[in-house]
């Protein structure tokens, strides 16, 4: 009876332990595919088949692949890394530049909006000046136009009047020839007159007492002009 108890006890404690090896043994199992799966999809290295752990850790040619492929993707790493840091300057400059020239399109925007407003605002009203100045311009013209038909006029009547006061001058000038050549003729008439009642009266003289006498008359008709022949010759061209 006792015995038949311990075989029963045997038996609990072997159903009891075999669980915990046989987990043991598939955990063991499935790291050795995990680890191979692992370096299979990263490093694409086939390991051989169903290596267990062991074995791959003494496989020196293996972990050397493995080594020099950690090495690439470590430098592969650092190299992506490098570039995003310069990607990352990059940006900020790039991101600088377009926050500078956004700043300089608002600047030029509200410039330029300033100007519409101010056109909006000043345009009518230098357009309603410039139509102010035209008709003044217009008014101008017309003022401009009667005056130069007024000086047109007065520009005929200056010529008349330039004619008559030359006229009048040429008279003024021509006058005391006039009276002087009237003079003479009234002088010369009565020389004429007297040499002939002389002649007349004298019919008897001697031819000496007339020549003394014609000599005499002709003295005085010379002493009438002598003073100004000069002026008499220039009254006498002009008229």
């Amino acid at each position: 009876k006792r015995k038949m108890n311990m075989n029963k006890n045997n038996t609990k404690l072997s159903t009891r332990a075999l669980p915990s090896f046989i987990d043991y043994f598939n955990w063991h199992l499935w790291i050795c595919h995990w680890f191979k799966d692992i370096m299979n999809m990263i490093f694409k290295t086939d390991t051989g088949g169903d290596l267990t752990l062991d074995e791959i850790l003494k496989n020196q040619q293996l972990l050397n692949d493995i080594s020099g492929k950690l090495d690439g993707v470590n430098g592969s790493l650092n190299d992506l890394i490098a570039q995003g840091n310069l990607n990352t300057e990059l940006s900020k400059e790039i991101l600088k530049i377009a926050n500078e020239q956004n700043q300089v399109l608002n600047d030029v925007n509200n410039k330029l909006d300033a100007i519409n407003t101010m056109l909006r605002v000043y345009l009518p009203k230098i357009t309603s000046m410039l139509s102010d100045v035209m008709k003044q311009n217009y008014a101008l013209s017309l003022q401009i136009e009667y005056l130069s038909k007024q000086l047109q006029e007065i520009s005929d009547k200056l010529d008349i009047i330039n004619v008559n006061v030359l006229i009048n001058s040429t008279l003024t000038e021509i006058t005391p020839a006039y009276q002087r050549i009237k003079y003479v003729n009234e002088k010369f008439e009565e020389l004429t007159f007297a040499t002939e009642t002389s002649s007349k009266v004298k019919k008897d003289g001697s031819p000496a007492d007339i020549l003394d006498e014609l000599t005499e008359l002709t003295e005085l008709a010379k002493s009438v002009t002598k003073n100004d022949v000069d002026g008499f010759e220039f009254y006498l061209n002009t008229f």
